[in-house]
């Protein structure tokens, strides 16, 4: 799988990407390590509780839903 670096403070723009549904990331030092899954469950399968692999979008919610600001992309 392909992954990429990008600092820990920056996190929160990566949640706005189109893909971000599919996205999850490991903490190492001061940078997050973002891998890009080829499907929700893939990603569900790998970011378990306890896990150090955490999803960028923890759970997906439709546009109309309430959701919390600080765990859901806004669309």
């Amino acid at each position: 799988m392909p992954y990429r670096f990008v600092p820990l403070g920056r996190l929160s723009e990566v949640a706005m990407e189109p893909n971000a549904e599919l996205l999850a990331y490991t903490v190492q030092g001061w940078d997050a390590r973002i891998v890009a899954y080829k499907s929700r469950k893939a990603l569900e399968a790998f970011c378990k509780d306890g896990s150090l692999h955490n999803a960028v979008i923890k759970e997906p919610r439709h546009p109309n839903m309430i959701s919390n600001r600080n765990t859901q992309r806004p669309k």
